[in-house]
């Protein structure tokens, strides 16, 4: 499923913490987006190294679509698919077919690169939550991690470098998939607080920034992705915008080992940022791009006012996750491009 590179990474992680893993039993939601397969995919590589005897239960909408182009996770002996969405209660016949109880839940769900309208994705993150948090209650979860988002901090002002945890965000969005998608996340902090703050189980919230690596959606509203795409099929670099905003990016590897520790090794109630450290504007981006790829492109900036209204930073403050849980970014964000540009390569062959 994954190449040498990804598996020497998961094999350095999980050797130190295999064994907390041994005979767990999981639930995840979302598992078939990019963060869900890559969380996903790193569970089922420690299980088959290290012998852990893990089971994982998938909630999907469309489990036979997800499985006929992912026949490793279709096939392997780990993993049972349940139908269902997020919205709606799971029927009695299923639910007397789980264990009696699971030792984590991950509730990846919510995925932004859906084409679906704000009042739909509002309506995932805070209803889709307040009946995944009930059925994680139902089936007597112990630890159960959220997989929230940056989007939380509304836009980041400019005399703010980088967002932290404690920074308490503003509702200043302009744009509406951003602000429904930003309140819903907000809604689902919220709720599943309420949760853990009842006792029913342990709770862990990751709040994600950006994301780069193989299976992420090449063809999205993710800049990265598209440029990587352009690149690779040997197409000039167009740079919506004036190229000026400011991102970090996390490589997917280290994205679904941070999201394990979280939940694994971090204390009840705690909230992270989860992403990268190393700051680049989207044209010096796009320009690296096409280093690293095929400099014979052109990277063409388009300079209209898109980004005139908006913030031009959407920078982590990743402090707290260093100093708690002794996280930092190994992979730089060269060899993060290269890795994805291979993948998408080979995933045409």
């Amino acid at each position: 499923m994954f190449s040498k590179f990804d598996n020497d990474l998961f094999l350095n992680f999980f050797n130190n913490s295999f064994k907390k893993l041994k005979n767990k039993i999981f639930f995840i939601t979302g598992a078939t987006g990019f963060v869900g397969t890559w969380i996903l995919g790193a569970l089922l590589f420690a299980n088959d190294n290290f012998s852990l005897n893990i089971k994982i239960y998938i909630l999907s909408r469309n489990p036979k679509l997800f499985q006929s182009s992912n026949i490793y996770i279709a096939n392997h002996p780990s993993v049972v698919f349940i139908k269902g969405d997020i919205r709606k209660s799971l029927n009695t016949k299923t639910l007397s077919q789980l264990p009696d109880q699971f030792d984590y839940f991950i509730h990846a769900a919510c995925d932004l690169s859906s084409k679906i309208s704000p009042l739909d994705m509002f309506e995932i993150c805070t209803l889709g939550t307040k009946k995944i948090l009930d059925l994680a209650k139902l089936i007597k979860v112990k630890e159960f991690l959220l997989i929230s988002s940056g989007a939380v901090y509304g836009s980041q002002p400019d005399n703010i470098n980088a967002l932290s945890e404690c920074y308490l965000g503003n509702l200043n969005w302009k744009d509406g998939d951003s602000f429904a998608y930003g309140l819903g996340k907000i809604n689902s902090e919220w709720i599943t607080k309420e949760y853990s703050n009842k006792k029913y189980f342990k709770t862990k919230i990751a709040r994600c920034f950006a994301f780069v690596g193989p299976y992420m959606k090449m063809d999205k509203n993710f800049a990265i992705g598209n440029f990587i795409k352009d690149a690779a099929e040997g197409k000039n670099i167009k740079v919506k915008g004036d190229g000026r905003p400011i991102r970090t990016y996390l490589y997917a590897g280290e994205l679904s080992i941070w999201l394990l520790e979280i939940l694994i090794n971090s204390k009840e109630n705690s909230i992270y940022n989860v992403g990268g450290s190393e700051e680049i504007s989207i044209f010096n981006l796009a320009k690296k791009i096409t280093n690293l790829i095929n400099p014979k492109l052109s990277v063409i900036v388009s300079n209209s006012n898109t980004f005139a209204n908006k913030s031009n930073k959407y920078i982590p403050d990743i402090n707290l996750i260093k100093k708690e849980l002794n996280l930092t970014p190994k992979i730089d964000l060269e060899q993060s491009i290269i890795q994805t540009y291979e993948w998408y390569v080979s995933s045409k062959c």
